[in-house]
Parts: structure tokens; sequence; C-alpha cells
């Protein structure tokens, strides 16, 4: 049975069962979180609006049409137009126009005229072609496409602290079992030495050693006990349930990761990691931009062409009630040689240099970071096997001068000090352990494949 949806009930139930840990396993928790996680809502909604910025940049080639209406007074004398108008632009930056129009006047200039046009104007130089007519578009793509990556990235870092939280208190829960089974012996064994005392076998020294060691023992699990309350709620935050629900994790199996090479795991990262991706696509921009900048050093010239015919109601003899007008028209912009323009370009070039650098500099840290990852996994695999080697060693210490010290052969120091190094070996082997579990994640999440990306996101992606 799948007791996803039972979870996501209990989640959005708030703190109804807050008596009952819930029980949760990691890839509900995953599920979860990424359908009620806060921040990450909060993240679609700002991608939601990214992706408005698009269509709203694209309207500007939409096709307008709407209504023409106008009105005149002078003395006795007064005129109407009304009609329909169009207008579209292009990726070119041609604009086309159409409309038309009815006249409509009154009084001593009495008469009515309708009138049909059609337009056509045409960019050239520093404004001609898709590159400059679509860059708002294409800017508002990019925000829209880092917006996504950024959003991508929050989903992974969720999934990676979710793996975090869940070792941590499962860690937590084992500690307090060792701890709470380690104060029981120590009270014991305190009561032991009392008796020895009591038969001039022990000192006073040594009961007070013993109650010191037993008081450092209760606040350690005091304290663990705090620790693990606040991730709990840490956990109930990240899922976005109620914080007084109690979640009972339940450990996830090991993850079977055979780790790669160094040069295989780099190349994955290379293709994987969004933020190189997105240092990519930032290079980029930085050269269109400045590609743009040095248009902006070119002539504006716009060229246009109207073709007008209109119907007259005219009784006056000699005068047609029908004419084309045809109108040409040439405008002439811009300076080219303003010092702004070349200062832009000049600036232009430096950020795009600037962005090449930053490409190698975060090539170079995602290197650099999964190495120190690949390393960091294969240390705590070595030193797992001495943390088990050192727990059995300790451990047999114990028994042995808590047989020692029974048989009246040993002292109370040597008994302290074997149950100190016991808890010191128990509690380094339950963080190693749990290092060990979560260093296979850490090298997924480090070369980028933690969690599947769309493939438009990652670097070279289409």
């Amino acid at each position: 049975m799948n007791r996803l949806p039972v979870t996501l009930a209990l989640l959005l139930a708030g703190s109804a069962a807050a008596a009952d840990p819930v029980p949760l396993t990691l890839e509900e928790a995953i599920a979860t979180a990424l359908a009620h996680n806060r921040a990450l809502a909060r993240g679609q909604m700002q991608l939601r609006a990214r992706e408005m910025d698009v269509s709203l940049a694209r309207s500007a080639f939409d096709t307008e049409a709407g209504p023409v209406l106008q009105s005149a007074s002078l003395g006795d004398n007064a005129q109407w137009t009304y009609g329909m108008q169009a207008a579209k632009t292009t990726p070119f930056g041609t604009r086309v126009g159409a409309s038309g129009t009815i006249l409509d006047r009154t009084g001593t200039l009495g008469g009515d005229e309708q009138a049909v046009t059609v337009s056509i104007a045409q960019p050239l130089f520093r404004r001609f072609g898709r590159a400059v007519a679509e860059e708002p578009v294409r800017l508002r793509l990019d925000q829209y496409r880092a917006e996504r990556r950024h959003w991508e990235m929050q989903r992974a870092d969720l999934v990676m602290s979710l793996v975090t939280l869940f070792e941590t208190i499962e860690r937590s829960d084992r500690q307090i079992e060792f701890e709470t089974g380690y104060l029981e012996r120590i009270r014991r064994l305190a009561t032991l030495v009392r008796a020895h005392e009591r038969q001039g076998r022990s000192t006073r020294v040594d009961v007070v050693r013993m109650d010191l060691q037993a008081g450092e023992t209760q606040a350690r699990l005091a304290a663990l006990v705090e620790r693990r309350d606040a991730t709990g709620r840490e956990l109930a935050e990240t899922l976005g349930a109620s914080l007084d629900t109690v979640f009972q994790p339940k450990r996830p199996p090991p993850l079977d990761l055979a780790l790669p090479d160094a040069a295989a795991a780099v190349a994955t990262a290379a293709s994987n990691r969004l933020d190189l991706a997105q240092a990519l696509d930032d290079a980029d921009i930085a050269r269109r931009t400045a590609s743009l900048a040095r248009r902006n050093r070119w002539p504006d010239i716009s060229i246009g062409l109207s073709m007008r015919h209109a119907w007259m109601d005219v009784s006056s003899p000699g005068i047609d009630d029908e004419r084309t007008d045809v109108i040409a028209s040439a405008q002439v912009d811009g300076y080219p040689w303003r010092h702004a323009d070349r200062l832009a370009t000049q600036r232009a070039g430096l950020d795009g240099a600037a962005a090449d650098a930053i490409v190698d500099i975060r090539r170079e840290a995602v290197a650099r970071e999964v190495l120190q990852t690949l390393s960091e996994c294969r240390r705590i695999a070595a030193e797992l096997g001495i943390a088990e080697s050192n727990r059995k060693l300790a451990e047999d210490g114990a028994r042995l001068a808590r047989r020692l010290y029974e048989l009246g052969r040993g002292d109370a120091f040597a008994l302290s000090d074997a149950e100190i190094q016991l808890a010191r070996a128990e509690n380094r082997l339950m963080e190693v352990r749990s290092a060990h579990r979560v260093s296979a994640y850490t090298v997924l999440h480090a070369i980028g494949t933690l969690i599947e990306h769309p493939p438009e996101l990652k670097p070279n992606g289409d």
C-alpha cells in the first residue's frame, strides 16, 4: 500500500496527531517537501512571474488593433473622425499599419470623407534586424532560464538538506539510546564504588569521580534530547508541516555508489552543474551585449512609405471626389561619434572579458569541489573501519576494567577512564557512520546528478 497520500494528509492536518510520531521514509519526505516546502513554493511563484515577463516581451510583436475616434470643433464647424486601425511590428523591426476612417464634417466645411491608409516603416543600420528587435525577448528568456536554474538548484539543495536531517535525527536517536543505557551503567558503577568505599577498597575521590561522570552523561543526554527536538522542528518546517508535528524518520537504505575516478567525476560535473551552465550563459549574454553596444555607434536611419486613398463627398466642380496620396519619408537620428557610445562599447568589452574569466573560475571551483568531495568520501570510508575497530577495543577495555575492578585487581580511575573511552568511541562511530551514509549523496550533489534536471538547463544544453 502506498503510504505517501496518508503522509501528505497528516502533514496538511497540522498538529492534530502531534502526540503520535508520524513514520516517514526519505522518499516520502522528498515528495512532500517538493510539494509543500514554502521557500520552494515562493521560488515557483517567482519562476511564474519570469515566465509572464517573457510573454509580455513577446507581446510587442502581436498585432495591435483598435478603434479610431477623434473630434474637433472651431466655431460653427465641427468634425468627427472614426474608424479602425491595426499595426504589427515584425522581428526585423519592420512596422506595418493599416487604417480605415470616416471623416464627418458639419458647418461651413461640410462634406464627408472616407479613407484607407496603408503604411510601412523600416529602421536601418542601428535598429535593423532580429538581433536588435528581439533583444528584449532574449533578455526576458535569459532571466527566466536563470530563475529556472536557481529553482532547480533549490530543489537539489532541499533534497540534500533532507538527507542530512534524516541522518542527524537517526544519529541523535541512537546517541540518546546509547547515552540512556550508558547513564544507567555509570550509576550502577557509582553504586559499586560506594560499596567498595564502605569496605575500604575505594576512596571518596573515586566516588566523586563516578558521580561527576554520571552528571556529565546526564547533561549530554539532555543536550541530545534538545538537539533532537530542534532538528525535528527543522524537518517539519522543511516539509511545510506544523512545527509541533512529530516525525519518526526511517533510516534510508545505504546508497550503493561506486565512486567514479577523478577525471570522470569532473567531466560529469562539467556536463550537469547548473551554476556552471549559468556562468556560460552569462558569458554569452555579455558577448551579445557587447555586439549591441558596437551597433549603437552606427547611424540610426529609418525609412517609411505610406499610401492614403480617400473618397470625398464634394459638390464643387473641378474638384475630384477621389484621390490617392503616396508619402515617402526618411529619418536620420543618432550620433556615431558620441563619446558616451565609445565608452559603452569599451565597457561592454570589459564585461565580456570578465564574464569569460568567471567561466574559467567557476570551472576550476567545480572541479576542486568535486575532487574534495571524492577525497572526503574516501577518507570517511577509511575512517569508518578505524572507528569500528576502536569501538570494539574500547568495549573490550571497558569490560576488562569492570571485571578487574569487581575482582579487586583494578582501581576506579582505570574503570572511569575505560568508560569515558567507550563513550567517545561509540559516539565517534555513530558520527562516522552517519557521515559515511551522507557522503555518497554529497558526491552526487557535487557532480550535479542528485536529482534530474531538464537537459536544456545543463551546460551546452539546447
